[in-house]
């Protein structure tokens, strides 16, 4: 038998322990600190700033390109 840790016994609805601002459309408890993982900027500078309606502009297309490439890479890698 394994032990593994978790929140299951958490009362969700009402707890202290909770942060009242986490945002419940991630799904999970487990969301890094913006602060310290934030890399809008770097996405930034590959798909270009994100305009009001939701969209991009700008970017590079030789660095999209490559974080396809990259993408791809991984996914065949991982047999994904």
């Amino acid at each position: 038998m394994d032990i593994e840790p978790n929140d299951a016994w958490i009362d969700k609805e009402d707890s202290e322990l909770l942060n009242k601002n986490f945002d419940q459309s991630y799904g999970v408890s487990f969301v890094p600190k913006r602060s310290l993982y934030d890399n809008e900027a770097a996405y930034s500078k590959i798909f270009g700033k994100k305009n009001s309606d939701g969209t991009r502009s700008g970017g590079s297309k030789t660095l999209q390109a490559l974080y396809e490439g990259i993408l791809d890479t991984m996914h065949e890698a991982n047999g994904l």
